[in-house]
């Protein structure tokens, strides 16, 4: 779903055959008691002008 820019310079035969590699490569961290969890970190930024 969020993963177009990613794929964009690969034609949709590519894209069909990578996406499986990348769930097996996620699926032991992101995948848990049958549901995919959305993984992401906020970082906050505090700049002080010098």
């Amino acid at each position: 779903m969020f993963a177009s820019p990613f794929f964009a310079g690969l034609s949709p035969e590519q894209q069909i055959q990578i996406i499986p590699v990348v769930e097996e490569y996620l699926k032991p961290t992101l995948y848990q008691q049958g549901t995919w969890t959305a993984d992401y970190r906020r970082i906050r930024i505090v700049a002080v002008k010098l």
